[in-house]
C-alpha cells in the first residue's frame, strides 16, 4: 500500500472557510512534512485539497504563481505558488512522488501549465489529481478534462465515490460507473475510494462533530 498526505485547509481540518489555494502556512506544512518522510517510496504527497480556481488562464497563473486571490465574500488571501510548493518540498531533501492537484476543485487538467521537478527534470516524479469524474458528462468531458493528459504525464482520481448520500448518485449511476472505471483502466489512470469520513458509507455513523 501507498500512502498519500493530502493538506486539507477547510471548516472539517480546522479552517473557518475553505481556502481556494495554499498560502503561506502550507508552505510551512511541507517544510516540516516532507523531510519526515524523505525518500519513503511509500508515501505520496497531494500538495493541495482542491484548488479553487477556475482552469482558465488567470486562474492556472495563481495556481502556478501565486499572489492575491479573492474569495468567498471579498476575503482575500495571499497564495503561494504550486511551483514554489513542488520547489520546497524538493529542497527538503524529498523525492517522493508529489500528487499536483487540478483547478476548479481539482476536476480540470485542461490548460494546465508546466510544473518542474527539480530534483529530476527529464524524468519528474509528479502523478497529476482528479477528483469526481462527473458521471453524466462522460467520455468527451473525460478526455477533456484529464484523459488527454494521461497519455503525457501520470493521472490518479484521487478521491471518487458514487453513493446513496451523494449527488453523484444518478438513475444511470450503475452503467456510468461501470463505464469510467473501464476508461480508467484504457487510459492507467489510478484510482483511490472516498472516504471513511463520508457520512452513510464505509463508516455510517461518522459525523464531523
Amino acid at each position: 500500500l501507498a500512502v498519500i498526505g493530502s493538506l486539507q485547509a477547510e471548516p472539517p481540518a480546522g479552517e473557518p472557510n475553505r481556502w481556494p489555494l495554499p498560502d503561506a502556512g502550507a508552505e510551512r506544512v511541507w517544510q516540516e512534512l516532507a523531510p519526515m518522510f524523505a525518500s519513503d517510496r511509500g508515501v505520496m504527497f497531494e500538495l493541495y485539497n482542491e484548488p479553487g480556481v477556475a482552469a482558465s488562464a488567470a486562474g492556472w497563473q495563481k495556481w502556478l504563481d501565486g499572489g492575491p486571490v479573492t474569495y468567498g465574500q471579498g476575503d482575500t488571501c495571499t497564495a503561494v505558488g504550486v511551483q514554489q510548493l513542488i520547489d520546497e518540498i524538493r529542497s527538503e531533501g524529498a523525492d517522493n512522488v508529489i500528487v499536483v492537484p487540478a483547478a476548479s476543485g481539482e476536476q480540470s487538467l485542461a490548460g494546465i501549465p508546466q510544473v518542474t521537478d527539480p530534483a529530476s527534470p527529464l524524468d519528474p516524479q509528479f502523478a497529476y489529481g482528479i477528483h469526481y469524474p462527473s458521471l453524466d458528462r462522460g467520455i468527451s468531458a473525460w478526455n477533456a478534462e484529464f484523459g488527454a493528459m494521461s497519455a503525457s504525464a501520470p493521472v490518479i482520481v484521487t478521491e471518487w465515490d458514487s453513493n446513496s448520500t451523494s449527488a453523484n448518485c444518478l438513475p444511470t449511476t450503475p452503467t456510468q460507473a461501470s463505464l469510467l472505471l473501464d476508461y480508467l483502466a484504457v487510459k492507467r489512470i489510478g484510482m483511490v475510494g472516498f472516504a471513511f469520513d463520508l457520512p452513510g458509507t464505509i463508516i455510517t455513523d461518522w459525523s464531523y462533530a
